[in-house]
């Protein structure tokens, strides 16, 4: 007999919060229950700053490697993506010719809380880097020295036998800061 009085009780409720125009009652407890629809998982946003463009200058950023946003000032952007909780992000630039854009905070795992901390900061500034190889390269072997993935240096050995002389080059490109990596 108690549990047809409970199914009574749950149907007149849920009449009651069906009803049009009436507000009905507060229906959350259902879910505690079980007997309620799912509350959707929290999402996120992903965002930051862009700082060091000038006039007519303009720097594209991407997340995830598909939604991109171009940012043309200094200025906070967000991404309109929501990621769910728990989901890694991963935030790269591209700048127009004659400026070089890197960020810092650019990955990681959302927790609990809106990105707000992508720090891109942009620059003109052109540096001399200089290289220099000592020790022996024989003929045909070379070093390429590779700054930020592009603009190589190639130092080609002459030499057939060790004690070769040392090879040295330069070359001038934007850089803002990174390495120069070197390959065999």
């Amino acid at each position: 007999m108690k549990q047809f009085h409970k199914i009574i009780f749950l149907t007149a409720l849920l009449n009651l919060a069906a009803c049009p125009g009436t507000k009905g009652p507060d229906m959350s407890w259902l879910v505690i229950l079980g007997l309620g629809p799912t509350p959707p998982a929290p999402t996120y946003t992903v965002g930051g700053t862009v700082t060091g463009l000038s006039g007519g200058q303009n720097v594209t950023i991407q997340l995830n490697g598909s939604e991109t946003v171009l940012v043309s000032t200094n200025s906070s952007f967000t991404f309109t993506t929501k990621l769910n909780e728990s989901a890694s992000y991963s935030v790269l630039t591209t700048a127009a010719t004659g400026t070089n854009c890197m960020a810092s905070a650019n990955s990681g795992t959302l927790a609990s809380s809106n990105v707000t901390n992508v720090a891109v900061a942009c620059s003109t500034t052109t540096r001399l880097l200089s290289v220099s190889v000592t020790g022996p390269l024989f003929t045909g072997s070379a070093v390429v020295f590779q700054n930020n993935g592009t603009n190589n240096l190639t130092v080609t050995g002459t030499g057939a036998a060790p004690g070769d002389s040392p090879k040295t080059g330069s070359f001038s490109t934007q850089v803002l800061s990174g390495r120069v990596t070197m390959s065999l």
